[in-house]
């Protein structure tokens, strides 16, 4: 299990990204901006298969100001672990986070996503897919969201719903 964190010190945490072919993220990467005034960082994943196993932790929290991040595949993305981008306690707003496809997203039961800001603004997630279903665990993720995200889903090509 890999783990993959920047640090800040700073106005901003650091930038990870990670090209692959196929990558599976099942550890933790993290780009924190741990001072009170820090900024989330930025982190990007981005290949033909990409999977956020259940378990795993990708986090872009601020101190301030929550980061982004950003899942991008060209066949299928799948979305299992935790993501968070929130603000700080003390003030800031939550980050942005896009979990997108050219071809299927996949959002399964134990996903968790977390853009939150306890004194500012709660952030964004985009589901931005060519190709989507909205089962039953996929709805519960989504709902689940809405309490500390403005959730956005914008679905270009099919978009399926399964026994909801």
């Amino acid at each position: 299990m890999a783990e993959v964190r920047t640090k800040a010190e700073g106005a901003t945490a650091g930038n990870i990204t990670v090209n692959a072919t196929s990558l599976t993220q099942a550890g933790r990467v993290s780009a924190q901006g741990k001072a009170a005034t820090a900024n989330g960082g930025q982190i990007t994943l981005v290949g033909q298969d990409i999977t956020l196993a259940s378990g795993s932790t990708t986090s872009a929290k601020g101190g301030a100001n929550g980061g982004q991040i950003n899942v991008w595949s060209s066949l299928q993305t799948t979305i299992a672990g935790t993501l968070n981008a929130t603000g700080g306690v003390n003030g800031g707003n939550g980050g942005s986070i896009e979990t997108s496809s050219v071809g299927t997203l996949n959002i399964l039961g134990s996903t968790t996503v977390n853009v939150s800001a306890p004194m500012g603004i709660k952030g964004n997630w985009l589901l931005d897919p060519d190709d989507m279903v909205m089962d039953a665990a996929t709805a519960t993720v989504i709902t689940s969201a809405l309490a500390n995200a403005n959730v956005t889903i914008a679905v270009s090509g099919n978009f399926l719903t399964s026994a909801i």
